[in-house]
């Protein structure tokens, strides 16, 4: 085997006329994979059979078994069918030595929904199944299917076009009271009307939604009662809730509620229904300077592990950059213009002024904001994404250590470009490994590949896809950890990450020797009954 360049890339080699499988030998090398992913352990056998893809002397880590060591690994009908030592042929075969070879990430908050080049920058960071439809609500759903706000139709597109990754789903709690029953972000749905969100969410999940989503910050008219209502019904299902939380950052009481409170609310609507609930890019609200300046973020913590002590299903998941992004007409954006006093308290108590505010695309790109800008954008193109520089990286490092925290990129694409208006949307995951790996030591490289990897997969029920044993989905990352970097910027976010050498979806390459390619094996990923 010959060793890698600079860049992390291996060299492949394709053999010709491979031996078809007898009909014994794929029902053998079957039986022994489904027996090897239900004990948890390797498979050492099939070494006679010719796979369709064959990866070669990688450093596989398999996080949820503890595996880290040199194997090699053979792919037939989209599944791991072998991982040996020995020898083992294929059709086609990739030299991984000094490479990682790591079960395909998976992006449980991520904002691609659907858009085909925003699917190839998940891919291109390594991701091989995300999660789209978050914080309530997405531009993806139609009215088409009004009693599922069309789900289904669209996870029926990705499985009949394919798509670069796999995809699920969220059904967005936003979406199912403003676009179906027609109460604004403001307005408080009635409690007779809340049978009928439960009938949407309902059918939604029927038809393949992975859960519900919510984004209590955009639509803050949300009661105790909705969220019960949809949590008991996620509860029901199985499913999870993830959730944008009413408010970041410290608050002033009798002014600005924190984030504290916010976390305790959708805390005991899981606690009261029983639910799984995920507090969605969690570094966002809670990564921000205190007094005392990490008092926040520790306190934050603590809510997620109070209530996991108590038996609350509660996770959460964050992304590691310094700023997060919304939308010009976001809610959140209000303190920002009711005046002069409201200024004062956001500088002297949050201490963050709207010039830490920046445009994230469109003619004003990099500007920073201000009052008058900000309401000429709510006029004007109130989905101009806007980018606040208000985290603080150790605190945010103080959350990627934390073991109840994954990663996820919070990625949003311009539905028309694809393209991001910010580093995450194509950087996330390759900036875990580089800064809170390599550089930092922050966390060791299997306990970010479990944040990446295993931990998404068991919350989320994708029960054959995080781990690297045989049985499970092809979903395969392949990187050099030596080399992986972000490469993305403010100035410029829609530059691609290096050191990914091989995104493999369902025994497909996706990135093939670090170029992206144009397949689409990407499948819809549903909820499972």
């Amino acid at each position: 085997m010959k060793p890698l360049d600079v860049q992390g890339k291996a060299r492949t080699t394709r053999k010709k006329k491979p031996r078809r499988y007898t009909r014994r030998e794929f029902l053998g090398m079957a039986g022994a994979a489904g027996f090897v992913l239900a004990a948890g352990t390797p498979a050492m056998s099939a070494t006679e059979s010719t796979f369709d893809l064959v990866i070669l002397g990688g450093r596989v880590i398999d996080p949820a078994s503890k595996t880290d060591a040199l194997y090699n690994i053979g792919i037939a009908k989209g599944k791991i069918a072998a991982m040996t030592r020995e020898k083992v042929k294929g059709k086609r075969v990739i030299d991984a030595q000094n490479l990682v070879v790591s079960p395909g990430f998976i992006d449980v908050h991520s904002h691609a929904d659907g858009i085909v080049t925003a699917g190839e920058h998940e891919a291109r960071m390594g991701v091989t199944t995300l999660i789209g439809g978050n914080c309530g609500s997405s531009e993806t759903v139609s009215m088409q299917n009004a009693k599922d706000l069309g789900v289904g139709a669209f996870l029926e597109r990705i499985d009949r076009e394919g798509y670069p990754v796999n995809h699920a789903f969220f059904v967005g709690a936003s979406d199912i009271r403003e676009k179906a029953l027609g109460f604004g972000k403001y307005a408080s749905v009635p409690v007779d009307a809340l049978e009928k969100m439960g009938t949407i969410a309902q059918a939604a999940m029927d038809h393949g939604a992975i859960g519900i989503s919510f984004g209590l910050e955009y639509s803050p008219g949300t009661t105790a009662d909705e969220l019960n209502a949809l949590f008991a019904l996620a509860k029901k299902r199985g499913a999870v809730c993830a959730t944008h939380i009413r408010n970041s950052g410290r608050g002033l009481i009798g002014v600005l509620p924190s984030a504290l409170s916010a976390c305790e609310e959708v805390v005991a609507a899981a606690r009261r229904t029983g639910a799984m609930l995920q507090i969605s890019h969690l570094a966002s609200q809670i990564a921000w300077r205190s007094d005392p300046y990490d008092d926040l973020t520790h306190r934050g913590l603590a809510v997620l592990h109070n209530a996991q002590q108590e038996g609350v299903q509660v996770l959460g998941d964050a992304h590691p950059y310094t700023a997060w992004c919304t939308d010009a007409g976001a809610a959140a954006l209000d303190p920002f213009l009711k005046g002069k006093l409201m200024t004062w308290v956001m500088q002297k108590h949050f201490y963050i002024d709207i010039g830490m505010l920046e445009v994230g695309s469109g003619p004003y790109k990099g500007k920073l904001l201000t009052q008058e800008l900000l309401e000429k954008l709510r006029k004007e193109a109130p989905l101009t994404p806007i980018i606040g520089h208000t985290m603080q990286s150790d605190l945010v490092e103080m959350i990627y250590k934390d073991p109840l925290v994954m990663a996820a990129s919070d990625a949003v694409y311009d539905k028309v470009t694809g393209l991001p208006p910010h580093p995450r949307g194509c950087g996330t995951f390759p900036r875990v490994l580089q800064t809170m790996v390599r550089e930092k030591r922050i966390i060791t490289l299997s306990e970010a590949l479990n944040k990446m990897t295993s931990m998404p997969a068991e919350r989320f029920g994708l029960k054959s896809k995080g781990r690297i044993i045989a049985g499970a989905d092809a979903d395969i990352t392949i990187f050099n950890p030596a080399t992986v970097l972000d490469a993305a910027t403010y100035a410029d976010p829609a530059v691609d990450p290096q050191g990914i050498a091989y995104v493999i979806v369902g025994g497909t390459p996706v990135v093939d020797g670090g170029q992206l390619q144009r397949a689409r094996p990407g499948k819809a990923v549903r909820l499972q009954a």
